[in-house]
C-alpha cells in the first residue's frame, strides 16, 4: 500500500529535506516531496529551519488501528 505526506508539507515554497529514519532526502519544494508515495504512514515529529530549507522530521505512524468497530477512539492512559 502506498502513502501520502501531510498536505501542509505541499505547501512549502522554499526546499525541504525530510528526515525519515535518520535519512535526508533533499527536495526542490513542499510539492515535489508530497508527490512521492511511501510504503509506511508518516506524520510530522518537528520542523525547524536550517540554511534557508526547511527540516521536517517524519515518524511512522504507530496507531493506524486506534479506533473501534464504531469509530471511537481507544483510551490511552500512558
Amino acid at each position: 500500500m502506498a502513502y501520502s505526506l501531510p498536505e501542509i508539507i505541499g505547501k512549502m515554497t522554499c526546499p525541504v529535506i525530510l528526515v525519515i529514519d535518520g535519512q535526508e532526502t533533499v527536495f526542490a519544494d513542499g510539492s515535489a516531496a508530497v508527490q512521492q508515495k511511501y510504503e509506511k504512514w508518516y506524520l510530522i515529529d518537528k520542523m525547524f529551519v536550517r540554511n534557508d530549507k526547511i527540516i521536517v522530521c517524519l515518524k511512522e505512524n504507530d496507531k493506524i488501528n486506534d479506533t473501534d468497530w464504531c469509530g471511537d477512539e481507544r483510551a490511552s492512559f500512558l
